[in-house]
């Protein structure tokens, strides 16, 4: 046993995963936590009740806390087979429920639900902690989570089912054949969504107004 370390101390943090980058040089941990603990010099307090998330970069060869940022029902996080970036697949609730991500920087970004369970995905600079970009997805029922990996060119995969009539993630919409209210039967219909690696700005931002929704 070369190191052990416990983020945020050993009280009321738990269901820990982490990742190994292929080099060697970034291990990012995840697990639960509530109230307010102390992950290297990073003060956090939790800011999704029951469903807050830690994610942090530690030292491979100390455990040292390197950064340190939460994020709502983390369901899995992974280093970038170019070691660059962190990928991480979360959740929302609530059909109204509003949430702002804030990086290890500060930086932060508003994103919502729009039914009871909706899905997260985000990007991190894995050396910093800076944000890259997050999106939402899904519809007015439930999108749920299953499973989350990343394939050899870094492009995220995300599945689980849902039990919306319509649902959507980034620029795309799917109606769903399984909702009642499109003549189905009702139960949950599988999806499997890719998102891509390589990372653009959208081309309308540049003609947004300040604070106006598109």
């Amino acid at each position: 046993l070369s190191w052990y370390s416990f983020p945020g101390g050993s009280d009321s943090v738990s269901n820990g995963k982490f990742d190994l980058s292929a080099d060697g040089t970034k291990l990012i941990a995840q697990g639960s936590f509530s109230g307010t603990k102390t992950f290297g010099s990073t003060s956090l307090t939790a800011s999704y009740g029951p469903y807050t998330s830690y994610v942090v970069s530690l030292n491979p060869s100390n455990g040292a806390v390197l950064w340190a940022e939460q994020v709502p029902m983390c369901r899995g996080v992974q280093v970038t087979p170019d070691n660059a970036h962190v990928g991480i697949f979360s959740q929302l609730t609530g059909s109204s429920d509003t949430i702002t991500l804030t990086d290890a920087l500060g930086a932060s970004t508003t994103l919502r639900s729009r039914g009871s369970y909706d899905l997260l995905a985000i990007k991190l600079d894995a050396s910093t902690g800076a944000g890259v970009w997050a999106l939402d997805g899904g519809g007015d029922g439930m999108e749920y989570f299953h499973g989350f990996g990343m394939d050899g060119a870094g492009n995220m995969l995300l599945s689980g089912y849902s039990r919306s009539n319509s649902f959507h993630f980034g620029t795309h919409s799917m109606t769903n054949p399984n909702s009642q209210a499109n003549g189905g039967d009702g139960e949950n219909k599988i999806l499997t969504i890719q998102v891509a690696a390589n990372s653009a700005t959208p081309s309308c931002i540049s003609s947004c107004a300040n604070g106006v929704p598109v």
